[in-house]
């Protein structure tokens, strides 16, 4: 019975958006924050939310997303390769944008295989 209702179950694409903007959010609060001490005990809890929500997006929970730990991970080193990359080597910003966006549009196209039934049954884990 309950194997019957998650076959019915369609897939959304907002949990991998909020894990998306759960780390990009406290990047882009670090990056603005001025150096002061306060600011950078800040920066330090805020990394390791990041951390923590990487991890997270590794839990069995996950799975029915089929790579959202490694859809995670990239989309925060390609934001942060996007906020911290030097004028000097400027043109990256062109490869992790491309980057970004065709992360964006694989999971898009990888949820809505899910839905169709052609990606891989991983709901057995539940």
């Amino acid at each position: 019975m309950e194997r019957d209702q998650l076959k019915n179950e369609k897939l959304e694409i907002g949990p991998p958006l909020r894990l998306m903007g759960m780390t990009w959010l406290p990047m882009l609060i670090i990056f603005f924050l001025p150096s002061t001490v306060w600011a950078i005990v800040f920066k330090i809890v805020l990394g390791l939310f990041v951390i923590g929500v990487i991890t997270a997006a590794f839990q069995p929970l996950w799975d029915r997303y089929e790579t959202m730990g490694a859809f995670v991970t990239m989309q925060a080193l390609w934001f942060a390769g996007l906020l911290w990359i030097p004028e000097s080597l400027s043109f990256l910003t062109y490869v992790f944008s491309f980057l970004i966006i065709l992360g964006i549009a694989t999971k898009f196209k990888q949820i809505k295989r899910i839905n169709k039934g052609l990606g891989p049954d991983l709901r057995h884990n539940q």
